[in-house]
């Protein structure tokens, strides 16, 4: 599948992030997992997301800390909020919290475009 100008632009930017890479929430302290790159992402781009820190460090989108807003997931058209594969593969966010892979090899595997329903 061909990667719609959305999602190539996430992988590229996962490809080229410098910030540090967080593990088990979407933001916290300034660290950010996989997807919460794409929040950040989709928000640069105009997507509507309430974001609320707590004082514990962790950055809350649209009331949940670990889990894919509704319109992030439509922007980027991804299967589910947790970023599973279409068929039998990881969650991203396994691959970013369980398996620890890079940012540069999570976008690896978006580039298959089996974590997207549709181009976009």
């Amino acid at each position: 599948m061909m990667l719609g100008p959305r999602q190539s632009k996430l992988v590229e930017r996962l490809e080229t992030y410098m910030g540090e890479q967080g593990f088990r929430y979407l933001e916290c302290d300034g660290k950010r997992c996989a997807l919460g790159v794409a929040v950040r992402l989709a928000m640069e781009d105009g997507v509507e997301v309430r974001v609320r820190l707590a004082p514990n460090g962790i950055t809350y989108f649209d009331n949940h800390p670990s889990i894919l807003p509704e319109s992030v997931k439509d922007y980027f058209d991804f299967v589910d909020s947790l970023g599973f594969a279409k068929v039998g593969r990881d969650s991203l966010v396994a691959l970013n919290d369980s398996k620890k892979l890079t940012f540069k090899e999570i976008a690896a595997r978006l580039r298959g475009g089996e974590y997207f329903k549709e181009v976009k």
